[in-house]
């Protein structure tokens, strides 16, 4: 795949509002896209009458605004969206529902670029990578000498209790399904149900979670060492008991997108060959 895209005169437009977006745009102009950036300094006409338009992730902040470049926050999404010309596909991260009601009621086509498997693999690959950097640079323990808990089997804990378990670490990792534990052991590490959690949490010198809902309760934090840290990779509101952790004196850090803020230029990188795969499945591979 060279660019994805049927028409190389095609033009790409970046709404860039981090590093990511920016690195984005790079790896589409190595590529050999035309490319149209609207950044702090402007351009967002021909940004946004290109072809195809990509929008940072997330999308929308937590007041449901639309992330802009600095200067143009004051933008309503209807201003953004009345701007941009007709028959253009547009991609973000994590769109809302009243967004992308506002573009089909727009007949403008959006789509999710986190909802592409690659995209989420290779992020997850990434946040897996920082997580295991994170608990390495503030402990003297090695990860070879040490015990470890991953909470979740999904891609993140697939692939992050993998990785610990090359390390040589000894590895737990937390499951509901019979099938999930039956993989976590046939690969060589410990399955635990979530009901055994806090009969265990003393033999933990880590604890990883990766699921956006509280399993990390105040009972299991009260059997874990003193020494023990909680890594919680879980978007937000996390899962763990922060107040728990932080009456025992548990060390905790909270490390929420991980690929964007330790590896701007290789998410942005994620982001960009994700776009072109999702085009290149919309136009059959042309």
């Amino acid at each position: 795949m060279r660019t994805g895209i049927s028409d190389d005169r095609l033009i790409t437009g970046v709404v860039c509002t981090d590093d990511r977006c920016r690195a984005a745009a790079r790896t589409l102009k190595e590529l050999g896209h035309a490319v149209a950036v609207w950044d702090d300094s402007g351009g967002r006409g021909p940004c946004l009458w290109a072809d195809y338009i990509i929008f940072g992730l997330p999308l929308a902040g937590a007041d449901g605004r639309l992330k802009l470049p600095a200067g143009f926050e004051d933008m309503s999404a209807d201003e953004v969206f009345d701007g941009i010309k007709r028959g253009a596909r547009v991609f973000a991260g994590m769109v809302p529902p009243d967004i992308r009601e506002k573009c089909r009621l727009r007949g403008t086509e959006i789509y999710d670029y986190c909802s592409c498997e690659k995209f989420a693999v290779e992020n997850a690959a990434v946040t897996a990578e920082c997580a295991v950097s994170i608990a390495m640079a503030d402990r003297e323990r090695l990860v070879s000498d040490s015990r470890v808990l991953v909470t979740g089997f999904g891609r993140i804990g697939k692939l992050l209790s993998l990785k610990l378990r090359d390390m040589g670490a000894r590895v737990d990792v937390s499951a509901r399904s019979a099938a999930d534990r039956a993989w976590i052991r046939a690969l060589g590490m410990t399955p635990v149900r979530y009901d055994e959690l806090a009969d265990r949490g003393s033999g933990y010198d880590t604890v990883f979670n990766t699921v956006p809902a509280e399993v990390i309760t105040a009972g299991v934090i009260e059997g874990l060492k003193e020494d023990c840290r909680i890594i919680d990779l879980a978007s937000m509101p996390g899962g763990t008991d922060t107040a728990a952790a932080r009456r025992r004196g548990i060390a905790f850090t909270r490390a929420l997108a991980l690929p964007g803020r330790e590896k701007s230029a290789l998410a942005g990188r994620i982001i960009a060959e994700s776009v072109l795969c999702i085009i290149e499945e919309l136009e059959g591979g042309k």
